[in-house]
């Protein structure tokens, strides 16, 4: 069938069917402008975990910049908040701001994206759950609900696909057993440490010793995953043997949803499940930190899992039929290369060949916000000391005891905070030369005017326009040395986001 496609020249806009042998599942690819071409099915991702070293965002962002789906579910722990929490600096590098400007651009193309906030969001965007009288429970909603930059924001969500059959989406963190939430803290704590291992075989073992020794052997270990294949094992034994699986087959047999699509598990599959009813279907699309895996619904309906690399994908379908399609062999064409974040010298404006500065824009703008909702480690301990301070000005004043330097303690607290706000605030990547020599340049005009009016303050106190010489010029902050067409906006409230 493909062949007989590829015989004819290929235009902008159509749309391949490519039918792998063995395979329930049927890929399509849709030729774009550029000439290249972009895979094109309903899929979900999860725990990419942006804003830490786990996250596989070069690889990512270049999946993300070769997909055109109508519908595009991220399904939790996109960016992961609370590690970023009690930070003392805030690290967002180039391949995560790529990530979430790729997201942004595919939402302003038409694609109908939903992001549902997983447990690593926590109450910071998904909300505080209440607990009514009736006995149902109610999320009292941050920003469930809302639409950021074209993204809805929603706590779970219903999918229809293409045949009819409807299915739950959600992130699955509600579903664990209470003994397993009890062992959150150990099981993190362990892989992050087997996830940095991995990341030292992969970039130092495997790229460095391997690739001198034997290139075909190191192109085979790159593709494996120490933190995965133990994880695996360790998950595979608490889904069997703790009631995790057993409880999501329990609730889908009596459900009227035909499947569950959910993250949080890192563990990417599909489960049949049997029923009178007809066969039901389990799907978990896996996660960003051992690779890039989603989950794809083609033209009919039937569910996928897809591993990317850069010149091939892995698909599984439902009945766990594994197939690699290399890009070359179908004709299909795929920029290998990951496009890095560049910047121009002169205006320090950031591009990328398949993402404009708009993205970038809207990327700091929520970087921002993000900032504000995930105190560092500093404003933690500023935000104690101004809360103590406010409490013991209020007892004071109850008592009329209150003294002006105790309002002004609370009125330098605040001012601290701002401080601490304004320096650990989220810039672009790589602050570019342009605002460096601006800086420069306005040091010695300032430096100059300072030293003139140290002449006429010498004329009258010379210890005076000593103390006036030798002050400190203060660096203004990075914002108001941007070049024009850059980063400016005031830090946003999350309903000034709202599109």
């Amino acid at each position: 069938m493909f062949k007989k496609q590829e015989r004819t020249k290929i235009k902008t806009g159509d749309v391949r069917t490519i039918e792998i042998q063995g395979l329930d599942f049927k890929l399509q690819f849709i030729r774009r402008a550029d000439g290249t071409d972009a895979l094109c099915h309903d899929m979900s991702i999860s725990d990419l975990h942006l804003g830490t070293f786990m996250a596989y965002a070069g690889e990512q962002a270049h999946m993300l910049s070769h997909v055109q789906p109508r519908r595009l579910w991220l399904v939790g722990d996109i960016v992961d908040l609370e590690a970023m929490k009690g930070k003392r600096r805030f690290k967002f590098p180039d391949n995560h701001w790529l990530v979430l400007a790729s997201l942004f651009k595919l939402a302003h193309q038409g694609a109908d994206v939903t992001y549902i906030p997983g447990n690593h969001e926590a109450e910071r965007v998904r909300g505080k759950t209440i607990q009514q009288v009736t006995g149902t429970d109610k999320h009292h909603r941050r920003a469930t609900g809302r639409t950021l930059f074209g993204v809805k924001i929603e706590h779970t969500a219903e999918y229809i696909t293409a045949d009819g059959k409807k299915g739950l989406v959600e992130h699955g963190d509600a579903r664990d057993p209470p003994r397993i939430k009890a062992l959150y803290g150990i099981g993190n704590a362990a892989y992050e440490l087997v996830a940095r291992l991995d990341k030292v075989i992969h970039h130092q073992f495997v790229q460095t010793v391997l690739q001198c020794i034997s290139p075909p052997l190191a192109e085979r270990a790159k593709h494996f995953s120490p933190a995965r294949a133990a994880k695996h094992l360790i998950k595979d034994f608490i889904n069997k043997h703790m009631g995790v699986l057993s409880g999501l087959e329990t609730w889908l047999r009596d459900s009227p949803y035909t499947f569950i699509l959910y993250g949080h598990t890192h563990m990417p599959g599909i489960v049949k499940v049997v029923t009178e009813g007809g066969t039901k279907y389990i799907i978990n699309d896996g996660c960003g930190t051992e690779g890039v895996s989603a989950a794809l619904f083609d033209a009919d309906g039937k569910p996928a899992i897809m591993r990317w690399c850069s010149d091939r994908i892995e698909v599984t379908d439902a009945d766990g039929t594994t197939k690699t399609v290399v890009f070359a062999d179908y004709g299909i064409k795929i920029d290998p290369t990951h496009h890095p974040i560049t910047r121009d010298v002169n205006t320090g404006q950031a591009s990328h060949p398949f993402v404009q500065p708009e993205y970038f824009d809207r990327t700091a703008r929520v970087l921002r916000v993000i900032r504000q909702i995930v105190p560092g480690k500093e404003r933690l301990h500023l935000l104690a000391q101004y809360r103590q301070a406010r409490r013991e000005v209020g007892w004071r004043q109850k008592q009329s005891a209150s003294t002006p330097q105790d309002s002004q303690r609370v009125i330098n607290l605040r001012i601290r905070l701002r401080q601490e706000a304004e320096r650990t605030m989220p810039t672009y990547p790589e602050p570019h030369r342009a605002a460096q020599v601006k800086w420069r340049k306005a040091r010695g005009r300032m430096r100059a005017r300072r030293n003139r009016v140290a002449g006429v303050i010498a004329l009258f106190d010379p210890t005076a326009a000593e103390v006036f010489r030798t002050s400190v010029i203060r660096r203004p902050s990075f914002k108001r040395v941007l070049p024009p067409g850059a980063f400016q906006h005031p830090p946003p409230s999350m309903g000034e986001l709202t599109l």
